[in-house]
């Protein structure tokens, strides 16, 4: 077997040679009949198609994210993409695949049903003669931009593993199997809350929401309550006491034990699935998760002594996806009223009070994450943070009192003794 494919060797004026040793090597997108006037995309990228486009190549082996727009929906369907999306028709739909070298991955549209139909549902003969036939289709193809989205991409998106996909989007019947996860804009997750009385809300267990259906995907991310960050079984047989649970809510490290188990990349890798999926594919649902996550970790003031490799690779994750937002993410709506501001300088104090108990590597972490924030969004943590010191604000209070709670489901039980 040859070296594996450099994607530094696919530049945009590479000799003709060069191109088609390449064309060969990496991988190929080839879609039929997408409708003119479609925004196709794969990962950051993203054209409005014309008569001539039939897919990608030079496409570097690994996860992307395919994701599209289609052109002009007719009569029913449109009907029914306003209806769902509340006359609103800028919406993706798209998927998951991790490409090997060298591969051909075949899409066609189906102009009767308006929908883009993957390699595993169509005509195999017909698939084997494109195959047979990809290099006709060269001049056809646009080139996957290497040099504007190859790295960045790899580095968002490097510990998201086919067992993570195929858990948390799992596929409908059709492509059970075939490293194809569908994601839309609109798709539901297991998390979505239900609204209850005096406008509380209940998320419901995943065993209530439907699988992933031909044409409704479904997200399955990591389920915890933050509100009730204790082991309930043990309060229910009255092994903890009234205090324990009033720790337990206001210092979430059990529940990040809990959830982490002996595979603490999991979690990792599902924020960066999380973020990819608000990021790229514009599904709110990837925002919900991860802000959960973020409230879950920066508020786990413990665990940065017991779990500093965690942490460090935490805020590597963190620092990598908040170099992808724009410099007014902290005041725009999306960001909820600075909570990531918030959540950091809770996080910098729980480091700060453990003084020489916690990992140099973990400080030296959060020294650069802080930097970056300064110099990107004009955001000055530290100065938060002795402002909070100086106040003599508990432990475990910001982010719980005034415009730093989001809503009531956020607080922490206090239990009277």
């Amino acid at each position: 077997m040859g070296s594996r494919i450099d994607p530094r060797a696919m530049r945009a004026d590479m000799d003709p040679d060069t191109a088609l040793t390449l064309f060969d090597r990496a991988a190929k997108l080839l879609v039929r009949g997408l409708p003119d006037h479609s925004d196709f995309g794969i990962d950051f990228a993203e054209w409005e198609t014309g008569p001539r486009f039939q897919g990608l190549k030079f496409i570097p082996p690994g996860l992307h994210l395919v994701h599209y727009r289609p052109g002009k929906l007719s009569g029913e369907h449109r009907r029914a993409s306003e209806s769902m999306l509340g006359g609103d028709l800028e919406f993706r739909l798209g998927f998951f695949h991790h490409f090997q070298e060298g591969e051909t991955l075949v899409c066609e549209w189906d102009a009767a049903n308006e929908e883009l139909v993957l390699e595993p549902a169509l005509d195999p003969d017909q698939v084997s003669r494109y195959k047979l036939a990809i290099r006709e289709f060269d001049p056809h193809l646009g080139t996957y931009p290497i040099n504007e989205t190859a790295d960045k991409w790899r580095r968002l998106t490097h510990l998201i593993t086919p067992q993570l996909l195929c858990r948390a989007i799992p596929p409908p019947p059709r492509y059970a199997g075939k490293d194809l996860y569908l994601i839309s804009a609109t798709c539901e997750s297991n998390l979505d809350a239900i609204p209850q009385r005096g406008g509380a809300r209940q998320a419901p267990s995943s065993a209530v929401v439907p699988a992933s259906t031909e044409n409704e995907p479904r997200l399955f991310f990591a389920d915890f309550d933050l509100k009730r960050s204790w082991d309930t079984t043990a309060a229910s047989a009255g092994k903890l006491t009234p205090a324990q649970i009033t720790q337990h809510s206001l210092d979430k490290s059990w529940l990040l034990g809990h959830v982490l188990g002996n595979r603490p990349g999991d979690l990792l890798a599902e924020v960066q699935l999380a973020f990819v999926c608000l990021l790229v594919a514009h599904n709110f649902a990837g925002f919900e998760q991860w802000k959960r996550i973020m409230h879950l970790v920066c508020q786990s003031h413990d665990a940065v002594e017991e779990r500093p490799d965690f942490f460090v690779d935490f805020l590597s994750v963190l620092k990598i996806q908040l170099e992808e937002c724009p410099a007014d993410f902290f005041v725009d709506a999306l960001a909820s009223g600075n909570f990531i501001h918030h959540l950091l300088v809770e996080l910098m104090e729980s480091i700060h009070e453990a003084e020489d108990r916690v990992s140099p590597r973990l400080e030296t972490a959060m020294d650069t994450l802080t930097e970056f924030v300064h110099q990107r969004f004009g955001m000055d943590l530290r100065a938060s943070l002795n402002h909070r010191l100086a106040g003599g604000r508990g432990l475990g209070t910001l982010g719980y009192s005034g415009a730093d709670s989001e809503d009531d489901d956020d607080l922490p039980v206090l239990v009277e003794l």
